[in-house]
């Protein structure tokens, strides 16, 4: 009994920390509706994560999975601290600004790129290539479909983790020449 109210309390909190994850999804969502941010790609990062959480947190399945998609915007403070002070003038924001980009580098690599494609890929790999089961009170195709926008989800994560070293590479290709 002691563990079934354990299982029950465990599945509570991840409906709660899913349903706070998809209420900062429609937060970001905002955003690009105010043409603050007009990046398609973070329309459909967005909006692929509000429904990913539908799945996650609503019917408390792929909690390993879930667990690093929402440990993925530890890097969103940094970028909002970044974004801000980049716009002000000034030698000491400046300082503030270049601790904010390489934190949030750090932080992007570590958690979008390297700890969720793990965990990401350890789910793929139970899901697809062993005989573990899979949550019985979520329908196959509702699960393959989670996996299938995770997936993306992580696939666009790759594509600005290379924009991200690529602008690194070009910043210190030019610190070089100033160097010289």
């Amino acid at each position: 009994v002691s563990g079934e109210a354990t299982a029950l309390e465990l599945q509570e909190v991840g409906a709660l920390l899913g349903s706070v994850f998809a209420a900062l999804m429609v937060h970001f969502t905002f955003y690009w509706f105010c043409r603050w941010d007009t990046d398609p790609l973070q329309l459909f990062h967005h909006f692929a994560f509000i429904g990913v959480s539908v799945v996650l947190a609503r019917r408390s399945a792929m909690p390993f999975v879930g667990l690093f998609a929402m440990a993925m915007e530890c890097s969103s403070p940094a970028l909002a601290v970044m974004t801000l002070l980049r716009q002000l003038e000034g030698e000491l924001y400046q300082r503030i600004s270049f601790v904010a980009t390489v934190s949030f580098g750090l932080l992007f690599m570590a958690s979008r790129v390297f700890m969720f494609g793990y965990a990401l890929l350890s789910t793929l790999r139970v899901r697809f290539f062993t005989l573990a089961p899979m949550p019985s009170h979520v329908p196959g195709w509702e699960f393959d479909l989670v996996l299938f926008l995770l997936t993306c989800g992580w696939v666009l994560q790759l594509h600005w983790a290379r924009l991200i070293v690529r602008k690194f590479r070009r910043h210190m290709r030019k610190a070089d020449g100033k160097s010289s």
